[in-house]
């Protein structure tokens, strides 16, 4: 899938920690597109590992985060 950069309004990191204060293996991203048609993509089970390298990227590509 390919989503340009000015079409991103912002990415959304679900479950980053899990409820027991643990950090889980996995994590979920949403893109929400500025103009979207119908509900934004989601990304789910991510590995951990890609969670800071993700996070550097959208901040250098000036990407909002949630």
């Amino acid at each position: 899938m390919y989503i340009k950069h000015n079409q991103i309004k912002y990415v959304e990191f679900h479950r980053i920690d899990s409820k027991a204060g643990t950090m889980g293996r996995e994590f979920d991203l949403t893109v929400h597109q500025i103009d979207q048609e119908g509900s934004p993509e989601q990304f789910k089970n991510i590995d951990k590992h890609e969670l800071k390298v993700l996070i550097n990227y959208f901040k250098s590509a000036n990407i909002k985060m949630r």
